[in-house]
């Protein structure tokens, strides 16, 4: 079972914690920072704590990466200590490649307050779309989570509000700047107060005994202004306040709440009062909502694993592919040339593969950008509602007037709950040259291009051809089928054909294991280097130059096989996005499909991550 250390670095305090997969916790340990970063060589102060952490706490080797928390400025790609102020000997280090190296292991960075604030909103039903995040420990540490994701800015620095300058504040900052609102707003300056003014006083008493002290009444009324200014410009939908500062004894949160509210614009004010828990030595606050809390040591690991499951780490897929507007018929059986039968039930929904790829790809962890096409009518608009509220990262939708928007008729039939389907593409025709050039940031942003071919096929050439250029894995899921060039078909990481799709391809009957490896065989011939063959119950076949592995089927009760190859396809570029290998990500898919055909429709009935686990946890 892989172990993750959460090592949480703060300008007081350094914290270290054990989790493993399963999310249970251990082995929390606290030592002063200077303790090894007052060291000629703090890099191999750290190195030297952790390993003798490890050699304590972890004697089989079970860690398999490190998570660092740092007080500090990093760069936008999170490799870089930027600036330190604490441990100015970490400025403009590799920090997270020198210590992987000294440690040999892997070892990932961020702000420490970005895993504080992802414990925070990963405790809420939903992630928002805005949320802020300030807390307040030796120094100001601030968190900006935007459309979905932690917000860094252009090069690493955003969200620094702790070095605002504030007017007439002449003390000079660790970061080297003169006047930083953190100066005079934080445990260093309450650290200083206490030591000039109630020495005697033990400082996590310093509220008790003083404040009603005019310099700690306007330590919080500065606090306040600090955060109702970023409320103001932000206009979050949570406010999370936490750090050591605020939870000490008898910290006036009532007086600083009322200031908040007073001082923010209307319509950004809190609805739910402060609230607040102990757990260990770090507490949160959340205005807006339930109060969270946790050690950032411990939220480290988390998140990475929370990130891992999700298939957010790393995980961006761009989407290309169409949207049909799904009548749905079920059927007792599939009716003859010239009959009519009665229908047992009927629906209409949102589908098309790209759609349904997307939803997919979305639901099982990754962020996603979708691009489509719709005509200018009731299905498009009712296109453009349904992508608006999916939840996606992105939606590219363009419009024409000149088609409809793409619809399918779809019969479901049999104990097996079997398909025949009859696609009008409509507008998914229409894409033209200029629509796909202007797509060109998305795909080279991704990490994976999922496309097939339900558009017309220069587009789609056109894109693949884009992806290639920059970097972007690419996969192909050849449906529904047409001729495509062998040039093609070499310029695709992966193709995902099922049994139908590959016989058409390969001129080779598929209809088992042997033959699906026979038909592999003839595909890796004209250049393709990585498939895999769905073949339904029978489970997939993978095959990577000519190395076959059979994935098996997930047990399973169908209501219905539409949308299952879309469920397959999202699902495993979702989890390609993760970093998992073939042979993971097509097991998780194979699950997550099995899951999708006990439910009726396509887009509706794509499970989410858990369930999927779930599934595969059964086997």
């Amino acid at each position: 079972m892989p172990h993750f250390l959460g090592v949480d670095v703060g300008g007081t305090n350094t914290r270290l914690m054990l989790m493993d997969s399963q999310r249970n916790f251990r082995g929390y340990h606290k030592t002063p920072t200077q303790s090894w970063a007052g060291q000629s060589d703090p890099l191999q102060g750290l190195k030297n704590l952790i390993t003798a952490y490890l050699q304590e706490q972890d004697p089989h080797h079970q860690v398999s990466q490190v998570m660092l928390g740092m007080p500090g400025i990093l760069s936008r790609d999170r490799q870089i200590v930027l600036s330190l102020p604490f441990i100015s000997a970490l400025d403009n280090q590799p920090v997270a490649a020198l210590l992987s190296a000294r440690l040999h292991l892997p070892v990932a960075m961020d702000k420490d307050v970005n895993h504080l604030m992802w414990w925070d909103l990963t405790q809420q039903s939903a992630l928002p779309d805005i949320a802020v995040g300030l807390y307040l420990g030796t120094g100001m540490g601030n968190s900006l989570w935007i459309n979905g994701d932690f917000y860094h800015g252009a090069h690493g620095g955003a969200g620094e509000i702790g070095h605002i300058p504030l007017a007439g504040n002449p003390l000079l900052c660790p970061c080297g700047k003169a006047g930083c609102v953190e100066t005079v707003t934080s445990g260093n300056w309450l650290t200083g107060w206490a030591r000039q003014h109630a020495p005697q006083t033990p400082f996590a008493e310093l509220f008790v005994h003083h404040a009603g002290h005019v310099d700690l009444i306007e330590f919080v009324a500065r606090l306040a202004r600090t955060v109702a200014s970023e409320m103001n410009i932000l206009d979050p939908e949570y406010l999370v306040l936490g750090g050591g500062v605020l939870a000490m004894e008898n910290f006036p949160l009532a007086e600083l709440e009322q200031q908040l509210r007073s001082q923010s614009v209307s319509g950004c004010q809190p609805d739910n009062p402060f609230q607040r828990r102990h757990r260990r030595d770090r507490v949160s606050w959340r205005v807006f909502s339930r109060t969270a809390h946790f050690s950032a040591a411990a939220s480290l690991g988390r998140r990475n694993i929370f990130l891992q499951e999700r298939g957010m780490n790393k995980g961006k897929v761009c989407v290309f592919g169409s949207f049909n507007l799904d009548i749905v018929a079920g059927m007792a059986r599939f009716p003859q040339p010239g009959e009519s039968l009665i229908a047992r039930n009927s629906m209409m929904g949102a589908g098309g593969k790209g759609a349904n790829q997307a939803v997919a790809a979305l639901r099982a962890g990754a962020r996603v950008h979708y691009i489509g096409k719709v005509g200018r009518d009731d299905f498009g608009m009712f296109a453009r509602r349904h992508l608006e509220s999916a939840g996606f990262d992105a939606v590219t939708l363009f419009s024409t007037s000149e088609c409809p928007t793409g619809n399918a008729l779809i019969y479901v039939a049999g104990a097996e709950a079997e398909n025949m389907i009859a696609v009008d593409p409509g507008a998914n025709l229409t894409v033209t040259d200029e629509e796909v050039e202007q797509c060109r940031p998305a795909v080279a942003a991704a990490d994976i291009l999922l496309t097939q071919l339900e558009n017309n096929l220069p587009a789609i050439e056109k894109l693949i051809a884009i992806a290639k250029d920059n970097g972007t894995y690419i996969i192909l899921n050849p449906a529904p089928y047409q001729p495509v060039s062998d040039r093609l078909l070499k310029q695709v990481d992966l193709l995902t054909p099922n049994a139908t799709e590959c016989t058409l391809l390969s001129g080779i009957e598929v209809h088992d294991i042997p033959s699906a490896q026979r038909a592999a065989h003839v595909l890796h011939a004209k250049g393709i280097q990585a498939l895999i063959i769905t073949l339904g119950t029978r489970g997939s076949l993978l095959s990577v130059k000519g190395e076959t592995q059979l994935i098996a089927a997930c047990p399973a009760a169908p209501v219905d096989t539409t949308g299952a190859g879309d469920a397959f396809n999202g699902a495993l570029a979702s989890q390609l996005a993760a970093g998992l290998t073939l042979s993971e990500a097509a097991q998780f898919a194979s699950a997550y499909a099995s899951i999708c055909v006990e439910r009726a429709g396509a887009a509706a009935s794509m499970p989410n991550y858990e369930e999927a686990k779930e599934r595969m946890g059964r086997r």
